[in-house]
């Protein structure tokens, strides 16, 4: 795939260590893997950390498993934290879902805070999706981001694969 920009680094974060879900980023091919394994109720989440990030990423997604309402937090994501001059500053969350208003999308990293903004991106599973980050961004953002991935109680044998590609 054509890249998106520089990458700075991956970030992994295992809020349930003892279950089997999983979530990978392999930056030869920029594809994020990310499933539930028999999990019903699991976290599965993956970042990566960009500079001179386009205005708009074009996502490749395969899915495959019976998605289901497991609890408040059943949701599959991609989150944009967005800096400014060092500091992130603000967070849009897109979903293919809504958003109940009492999941944790929290991230220990970028804001560290509940995301600013939810934009609902119907084909976000549907094969490709255009992210429109630059038009979500703060008006000084350096192209700086960190683009989080986020799999949620979905239900077992659920995964998914999606891979950002250039424009």
């Amino acid at each position: 795939p054509v890249p998106i920009g520089t990458m700075i680094r991956k970030r992994y974060y295992f809020p349930e260590r003892g279950k089997t879900s999983y979530a990978f980023f392999d930056e030869t091919n920029q594809t994020a893997y990310l499933g539930m394994n028999g999990e019903y109720s699991s976290r599965a989440i993956v970042a990566t950390e960009w500079k001179d990030l386009p205005q708009m990423v074009m996502l490749q997604c395969r899915h495959g498993g019976v998605y289901r309402e497991i609890d408040l937090n059943t949701s599959f994501s991609v989150r944009v934290d967005y800096a400014v001059k060092g500091a992130y500053v603000r967070s849009v969350l897109f979903s293919f879902m809504p958003i109940n208003q009492r999941r944790d999308s929290s991230v220990p990293w970028g804001t560290g805070k509940e995301t600013d903004e939810i934009i609902l991106t119907q084909t976000l599973m549907t094969g490709k999706s255009l992210l429109t980050i630059g038009a979500h961004a703060p008006a000084d953002w350096d192209g700086r981001a960190i683009l989080t991935y986020d799999l949620h109680s979905t239900g077992p044998g659920t995964w998914v694969e999606l891979t950002a590609e250039g424009i």
